[in-house]
């Protein structure tokens, strides 16, 4: 139940691909030590961030003080899905002379240097309320992105959807909640 619950898993049903895959990795030798590792990993974050905020709060250890650090997460939560559903970064793909039929555009943190992965790909530390970083647009499309995260801004990087790898049209336009590009 804890580990449903630290996943996220409530809910959620596995395909009989996941299931199969779950299954040979299990049978592998010394993947039960990797993902019990990565399991202790994942409950010792989630424990240690749990007492930061409560600390944070600044009420000592008890539930008073875990109660006013549940209220003071979900007010920021709050804050930011309404600073997400009101200021979302609007594109319109106009095309133009020799222009890919469809583009995909991708927003970044401006610490990732690489950018190895768009904004929210890892559900876990976005509180799980979903967002959009990653669109794809065909000619005359416009779509809303809706990044999840408390920053503003971000690197939005623009490819040519490709098979095997995307190639890259433009890299690094810096943007920020509520800009309308075109």
């Amino acid at each position: 139940c804890t580990m449903r619950r630290v996943f996220d898993l409530e809910g959620v049903r596995l395909s009989r691909t996941q299931a199969a895959g779950l299954g040979v990795a299990m049978l592998m030798p010394g993947s039960m030590t990797l993902s019990m590792t990565c399991v202790g990993a994942a409950l010792l974050i989630k424990t240690a961030q749990e007492r930061r905020s409560v600390v944070a709060a600044g009420e000592g250890d008890g539930d008073g003080a875990r109660w006013k650090a549940t209220q003071t997460r979900c007010l920021e939560h709050a804050h930011e899905l309404l600073r997400r559903k009101t200021c979302p970064i609007e594109i319109t793909y106009i095309p133009g002379k020799d222009t890919p039929q469809q583009l995909k555009v991708c927003l970044y943190s401006l610490r990732d240097p690489i950018c190895a992965l768009p904004v929210g790909s890892v559900r876990g530390l976005d509180g799980g309320t979903g967002g959009e970083s990653v669109a794809r647009l065909a000619h005359g499309a416009c779509c809303a992105l809706r990044p999840t995260g408390s920053a503003d801004t971000f690197r939005m990087r623009v490819y040519e959807p490709a098979p095997l790898l995307d190639i890259v049209l433009h890299d690094g336009i810096e943007v920020k909640r509520g800009d309308r590009l075109a």
